[in-house]
């Protein structure tokens, strides 16, 4: 990928502490983002409430006191199938603060593989979303933000050792424990609503993911920020 050429150029774009605070040109930074959901989805359309919402992607990756939330907290895109979550979280807002920032990244899982991997290794299949080994130094383990795309996606009740356990009750609490000693944020994308969590989570796990989540929910090519 000739990231540069894809971030700078292509056609006219516009849109109307823990994290860290970066000043950018906006007209550049909004053009280079418009370019990279080009890049990776060509045939996208984006409505004019996506626009705005990427606007607020753009305000609270760079640390901007303007976005319409916390920049203590992480984000969660709850809304249907083809609504841009995964587009714009998992794609172009990791390659644009893992190339163009430099900060203010993360590390992206998908909540299935942790299904699998919890199939097979019980309690292991978290040591990543709670550390990971320093890529050079290997004995030092990195605590690091996530991303868990798809959080809740196929069957999140499963069996290990002949105990069912709630998989999204078992990966909030474990990045609940990361982001209150650590003060490392998860994100996340699920095609779940609020109502969704609220039946089947338990209640201490809706609360947590209050507390950990600035929750913006897209729905018929609209988005609004909601609480649990």
């Amino acid at each position: 990928m000739d990231f540069n050429k894809i971030f700078k150029e292509g056609a006219d774009a516009r849109v109307e502490e823990i994290i860290k605070t970066i000043p950018i040109n906006w007209d550049v930074h909004a053009h280079g983002v418009f370019n990279l959901i080009k890049y990776f989805e060509p045939e996208f359309k984006i409505s004019e409430q996506q626009k705005k919402l990427l606007k607020q992607l753009l305000l609270y990756f760079t640390g901007n006191n303007h976005f319409e939330g916390s920049l203590s907290k992480g984000l969660l895109l709850t809304g249907s199938v083809g609504s841009g979550k995964t587009l714009f979280l998992e794609k172009v807002f990791k390659t644009y603060t893992s190339e163009e920032l430099k900060v203010n990244s993360f590390i992206p899982f998908n909540f299935k593989d942790i299904a699998e991997s919890y199939k097979t290794e019980g309690e292991n299949a978290f040591m990543p979303i709670k550390a990971k080994r320093h890529e050079t130094f290997r004995e030092r383990m990195v605590v690091s933000p996530v991303l868990i795309d798809d959080l809740g996606a196929g069957d999140f009740i499963l069996t290990n050792f002949g105990n069912k356990v709630n998989l999204i009750d078992k990966i909030i609490n474990v990045r609940y424990l990361v982001y209150s000693r650590f003060r490392k944020l998860t994100h996340a994308t699920t095609n779940l609503y609020v109502s969704d969590f609220k039946k089947h989570c338990d209640e201490r796990t809706v609360s947590r993911m209050s507390e950990m989540f600035n929750i913006i929910e897209l729905q018929d090519n609209d988005y609004r920020k909601i609480k649990l």
